[in-house]
């Protein structure tokens, strides 16, 4: 059973958005900013989640005079949380 995928989670952040409050408008967007000499700032973080599975089977046989017959098998799934 594959579990489901994790939301990924955005990794940019607006370091100076404007604040909401009363009379806030469209207009006085830039007097609203904790930095007014710059609009947006975006701070960009850079990471992925990644989940690997694996089921590893081995099968040994053993025959008289020291004869023996072995078999391994080995299914793998990875997933990761970045898009490209």
């Amino acid at each position: 059973m594959l579990r489901p995928r994790a939301p990924i989670s955005p990794y940019n952040t607006n370091l100076n958005p404007a604040i909401y409050g009363p009379g806030a408008t469209v207009a006085n967007t830039q007097q609203r900013r904790p930095n007014q000499n710059f609009q947006t700032l975006i701070q960009d973080y850079s990471g992925a989640n990644s989940i690997y599975n694996s089921l590893q089977l081995s099968l040994e046989k053993r025959f008289g005079a020291g004869f023996s017959v072995g078999a391994n098998y080995t299914f793998g799934a990875a997933s990761t949380g970045c898009r490209i």
